[in-house]
Formats: structure tokens, C-alpha cells, sequence
């Protein structure tokens, strides 16, 4: 098994199980699974080009995985302990992932076509988003819900939170 550090792309592998619920692909240790099951919604995102983002935002999850001390166990860790910790304080399942800071990093910048690039030594701004109080987290997922049939998550955590955090010290 490869180092996060040490993987330059990303593997693609289909399987029956993983990721679970509706999502289409999940990262497990540098390789990106998708349920066979999502094979056509997958052959519309390779279509559309849209392939290429969701593999950025995979690959932005391998670069956090390098700052978490280059360490695929260690980035799992932290990625489950905040999910839970935010599972238990509001509206499930859909809040804890999509308020995640590991998320947040990498939805907002999956069309940022050099960001992996630039955050070669990792991604780092997940550490920046992990000190929004979860109040404000509450208000943020409440307003994305009220704009979420006229924007996507991606393009809401980057009009509406990012406007609100200073990164300057973070790269």
C-alpha cells in the first residue's frame, strides 16, 4: 500500500458494496471506489467531463491525507471523529458529511484545477475550516438548503463560507 505522499493519481476500482447511500464514489487509501450499481451515472459524469472534478475532489481527500502526517490511518481518524462529532448535533447524516472540514476543503476547491498541485505537501485547509463553531456550521447548512436547487454545494461553500475565513497563514 502506497504512502499518501507517494500516489501521483488516482485508481479507479468498481465493486458491489462501497461507497454506501447514494453516493457515487468514496476514496479508500488512494483508490477510488464506485458501486457497480452507479456504472451509468458514472458514464454520464465521463460525458459531461464531470469525471474530472469528482477525481479532483478524490484526489484533494489524498493531499489532506498527507497533512494528517502522511498517514492514511491517521486522515480516517480524524475525517470519522468529525462526522460523529457532528452527527449527534444536527439534522444527521447529510449535515456530518456535507460539514466535514475535510469535505468543505475539498468542495470547494474540486474546480480549482491546480490546487492539488499547489497543496502538493498537503492540503491544509481543512485545519481552517475545523475551527467554525458548529452553530455557525448550523446556520451555513441551513442556508445552503434554501439555495440548494439554485447552486451547487461547491459553489455555496465558496460564495457564502469561504468569504468568511481568512486562509492567509493556512497555506
Amino acid at each position: 500500500m502506497y504512502r499518501p505522499s507517494e500516489l501521483m493519481g488516482i485508481e479507479l476500482k468498481w465493486n458491489n458494496f462501497i461507497p454506501f447511500g447514494s453516493y457515487i464514489t468514496i476514496t479508500f487509501f488512494g483508490r477510488m471506489w464506485i458501486k457497480n450499481s452507479k456504472k451509468n451515472k458514472w458514464n454520464e459524469y465521463v460525458e459531461t467531463g464531470y469525471d474530472k472534478v469528482v477525481t479532483h475532489h478524490e484526489m484533494i481527500h489524498v493531499k489532506q491525507a498527507v497533512s494528517t502526517k502522511n498517514s492514511w490511518l491517521r486522515f480516517y481518524w480524524l475525517y470519522i471523529w468529525y462526522w460523529i462529532k457532528l452527527l449527534f448535533t444536527f439534522n444527521g447524516s447529510k449535515f456530518a458529511y456535507k460539514m466535514n472540514p475535510f469535505e468543505l476543503e475539498a468542495y470547494a476547491n474540486e474546480e480549482v484545477p491546480d490546487y492539488v498541485d499547489v497543496y502538493s505537501n498537503g492540503a491544509v485547509r481543512w485545519k481552517t475550516y475545523r475551527e467554525i463553531p458548529v452553530k455557525q456550521l448550523k446556520t451555513y447548512y441551513k442556508e445552503y438548503r434554501k439555495k440548494a436547487f439554485t447552486m451547487t454545494f461547491s459553489k455555496y461553500v465558496r460564495e457564502y463560507i469561504d468569504k468568511d475565513i481568512d486562509f492567509s497563514d493556512k497555506k
